[in-house]
């Protein structure tokens, strides 16, 4: 908490939640121009190595924030990610109310970035947590993000978006227990179907 002409003002220190960054905190720095740098990059992957706590994962959470579809309805209950990118009055967990500043990414050329906001899905993996003192123990936590990922996008189950054998596929990556090949190929549905992945 510093203070500015007789004002309390949060300001965010190793938070690495970009939508909490951006509307529970007063003062921080806008680095959404990073996002105009990956739409206009020519490579197919890109590889970021700066310094630890030079803000890596937060930058790759505010790609998922920009990129990821928005939740139906969240222009009823004022939580869309498109008002922390384009500004507005946006709700609080805490259900406050609070008007955002835009940030630099809808202002750029007329704001033709922000055709891009909300319409991607989204991988993020975060390999940072995963470790141990053999292969097998890596094995298994990397067998348990895998699995979770399927989880974390289960909609996609009751979609048009998989065909028949993709959807048993798809149920079958959450139920089983992964050995060697099926980790392996579980990448294969996320590689047609993802436009954007994120490894972190």
């Amino acid at each position: 908490m510093i203070e500015i002409d007789n004002k309390n003002l949060k300001i965010a220190l190793g938070v690495g939640d970009f939508k909490k960054m951006v509307t529970e905190n007063d003062i921080f720095v806008d680095k959404s121009l990073f996002i105009k740098e990956v739409i206009d990059a020519s490579e197919e992957a890109i590889l970021i190595t700066y310094p630890r706590r030079w803000g890596k994962s937060l930058n790759i959470n505010m790609l998922q924030t920009f990129f990821e579809p928005e939740d139906k309805n969240c222009e009823a209950t004022l939580r869309c990610n498109k008002i922390i990118f384009d500004g507005g009055l946006y709700k609080l967990p805490s259900g406050e109310e609070k008007n955002i500043s835009s940030l630099a990414i809808s202002q750029v050329d007329s704001g033709k970035y922000m055709q891009y906001q909300g319409k991607y899905p989204v991988i993020s993996i975060s390999l940072k947590d995963v470790e141990g003192d053999s292969i097998t123990q890596i094995e298994s936590q990397l067998k348990d993000l895998a699995k979770s990922l399927y989880r974390e996008h289960r909609h996609l189950y009751t979609s048009d978006l998989l065909e028949k054998d993709e959807k048993e596929d798809f149920r079958k990556y959450i139920a089983q227990d992964y050995g060697g090949i099926s980790l392996k190929n579980s990448r294969v549905l996320a590689k047609d179907r993802y436009k954007i992945a994120l490894l972190t």
